[in-house]
């Protein structure tokens, strides 16, 4: 059986709609930090970077690294 691993940073913004939107990317440095991705939110909230469905990021209300192992079965 064949296993892979994957790692995915996700930050969860609100949105000035109040809906949120989750920007998932991939496979993140091993030693990243939260004042780090605090810093790249806060460039993009203060440049309104991103903008769903005509609504802009508002907040960034969560942050965390999302692990997934696949096994095939065979």
């Amino acid at each position: 059986m064949a296993t892979t691993t994957t790692s995915n940073l996700k930050m969860v913004f609100k949105l000035d709609n109040d809906k949120t939107h989750t920007l998932s990317i991939a496979d993140p440095k091993s030693n990243l930090t939260l004042s780090e991705v605090t810093e790249v939110a806060e460039t993009l909230l203060s440049k309104e970077a991103i903008i769903v469905g005509g609504s802009p990021i508002a907040s960034l209300t969560s942050q965390y690294i999302e692990t997934v192992t696949k096994t095939d079965l065979t």
